[in-house]
């Protein structure tokens, strides 16, 4: 939190909500600290969203060919109407359903 308000950006963080997490990696996919994280991951764009600000949340190995925020941002376009837009990863067990 600190080095993040450090250069500048806006933080949001309640100790309350987000001391339980862990501080080291997860030691395999799929376990309690991953879990953990994943559902921390969803909390923050959730609080975010419903203070409207805008947000863009992407997993680090997405790549845009064009600016995204013009084409979120366009009055006239399919997704301008939406609050939350979310990326399908073809995840089909019943963990992501």
């Amino acid at each position: 939190e600190k080095i993040v308000r450090g250069l500048g950006v806006a933080v949001f963080y309640e100790e309350w909500l987000f001391k339980h997490l862990p501080s080291k990696a997860a030691p395999s996919y799929g376990d309690n600290v991953f879990t953990d994280m994943m559902y921390a991951k969803v909390l923050a764009v959730q609080l975010i969203n419903h203070i409207e600000y805008d947000l863009l949340f992407q997993d680090v190995d997405v790549i845009w060919y064009k600016h995204p925020l013009t084409y979120f941002q366009d009055k006239n376009g399919p997704y301008h109407d939406f609050d939350i837009l979310f990326q399908d990863d073809g995840a089909r067990s019943k963990r992501f359903a």
